[in-house]
């Protein structure tokens, strides 16, 4: 992660196999999984982790900024719908570092991850029912 962060600098990128790979158009052709972008979604400042959920939409934890640094309390997790719309889904996290989708559905963020401890306590897993939004 570089500072300062600079907002809607980041962005979100789907990569895809050529079709001719896809397609033997080239008999014995080494590809060694060569992909390209093939659609971009911008507008986002910091995106530390990504994951699909359970409802098969790509999820981006974000790490906003104040300033040019993270700020307490100004993490969140997005959803892209499959319209390409971008929207909240939880807001209010302290310097998220992670996330992922438990087996029971909840996904689990982390608190605190990048503060030093003596002036913040501990890290700590957050746990969130997440009402899907196709």
């Amino acid at each position: 992660m570089y500072f300062p962060i600079l907002q809607n600098w980041s962005q979100i990128l789907r990569l895809s196999e050529p079709s001719f790979i896809k397609d033997n158009q080239i008999p014995g052709f080494q590809h060694n999984n060569l992909r390209y972008v093939s659609d971009a979604k911008a507008g986002f400042t910091t995106v530390v982790a990504v994951a699909f959920g359970p409802d098969g939409l790509l999820y981006a934890l974000e790490l906003p900024d104040m300033a040019g640094f993270p700020a307490l309390g100004n993490g969140k997790v997005v959803r892209i719908k499959s319209s390409g719309k971008v929207e909240d889904v939880i807001t209010g996290l302290n310097v998220p570092g992670g996330m992922t989708w438990g087996p029971d559905g909840q996904l689990s963020t982390s608190d605190y991850s990048a503060v030093p401890a003596p002036t913040y306590g501990r890290g700590r897993i957050l746990r969130f029912d997440v009402a899907f939004g196709y």
